[in-house]
C-alpha cells in the first residue's frame, strides 16, 4: 500500500475492517452524542445490518464515511470492498479526488443491482453541511450560515452558548457531530479558542465558548451513562486539569484515554 496516500489508506482500511469484523467506524473527530445502543440497531435494521449517514453534499458527495456501521460480510460493504480494490490495482485510475471513496459508493449503488435495492431501503439521515444532523457544526465552507444563527457556524462555537444552543445540546436530536481539527480548536495553554489559520477568536473565552459547553455536557452525560450501565463510577477525572477551574478538559490526560 506504499503507493496509497495516507488518507485514502485509511479509507481502504476502513471497509476492509467492517467487511471482515462488522462493527462501527468513528473518525477521531466523531463526537457521540447519545448511546449507540440505543439507535444504531434500529438505523442498520432496513439495510440488513449497514447504516451510513447520508447524503453529505448531494450527489457529489451521497455518502458520509467518517462513521459507519455493518455487520460482517455485508453484501454492500463486500461489494464496496471489491470496487476500492480493483480501483487501487488499476495502472491508470481515474482521478476521482478527495472524495475517491464516496464516488465509488456512488457508482456501486447505481450499477449494481444488489447494492442498489440496499441501498434504497437503507434508513436516511442527512449528513448536509449546516443542517440537523451530524455536520451542523461543521464551517468547512467559508461563510456557510448555521441553521440557529445567522453567523458563521466557527464563530456560533466560539460565542458563550445561547438559550437555543443549550436547549439543542440538552435534546441531544442528534446521535453523533462530526467535529475538525482545523476550524476551531483549544489552545494548548491558554483561555483563547484557534481558528483554522492559527489565529484567535478575538474576544472569546474558551472556557466561557459553546465548544466548551458542548464538550463538557458530553463528558457529564457520558459519566451518568456510565454509572447506569456499568454501576461503578467512570474513569473521567476531572480534577486532572490544571486549568480547570479556568478552563478546558484535557481529554487527552484521562485515564480512558489510550496512553
Amino acid at each position: 500500500m506504499s503507493w496509497i496516500p495516507p488518507a485514502a489508506a485509511a479509507d481502504v482500511l476502513r471497509i476492509f475492517l467492517l467487511q471482515r469484523y462488522g462493527g462501527v467506524w468513528a473518525d477521531a473527530t466523531i463526537l457521540c452524542r447519545r448511546p449507540l445502543d440505543d439507535w444504531i440497531d434500529e438505523a442498520a435494521a432496513p439495510a440488513d445490518g449497514f447504516f451510513a449517514f447520508a447524503p453529505e453534499k448531494g450527489q457529489e458527495i451521497p455518502i458520509m464515511s467518517s462513521f459507519l456501521a455493518s455487520k460482517a460480510s455485508h453484501p454492500l460493504v463486500e461489494a464496496w470492498q471489491e470496487r476500492v480494490h480493483h480501483h487501487w490495482q488499476l495502472d491508470h485510475r481515474p482521478n476521482l479526488e478527495y472524495f475517491w471513496l464516496h464516488a465509488l459508493f456512488g457508482q456501486l449503488v447505481q450499477e449494481n443491482p444488489l447494492a442498489k435495492d440496499v441501498w434504497e431501503r437503507a434508513k436516511k439521515l442527512t449528513a448536509e453541511y449546516a443542517q440537523p444532523g451530524p455536520h451542523l457544526h461543521m464551517p468547512y465552507e467559508e461563510g456557510r450560515t448555521n441553521v440557529y444563527a445567522k453567523e458563521r457556524r466557527d464563530e456560533v462555537l466560539a460565542k458563550p452558548p445561547s438559550t437555543t444552543f443549550k436547549e439543542l445540546v440538552e435534546k441531544k436530536s442528534e446521535p453523533i457531530y462530526k467535529l475538525t481539527i482545523h476550524d476551531v480548536k483549544f489552545h494548548k495553554t491558554r483561555d483563547v479558542l484557534l481558528q483554522r489559520d492559527g489565529s484567535e477568536f478575538h474576544g472569546f473565552a474558551a472556557s466561557s465558548s459553546s465548544f466548551e459547553y458542548l464538550m463538557r455536557r458530553t463528558l457529564e452525560e457520558a459519566e451518568i451513562y456510565f454509572e447506569k450501565v456499568k454501576g461503578r463510577r467512570s474513569p473521567w477525572q476531572p480534577e486532572l486539569s490544571p486549568f480547570r477551574k479556568d478552563y478546558g478538559l484535557n481529554i487527552a490526560d484521562q485515564p480512558m484515554m489510550p496512553g
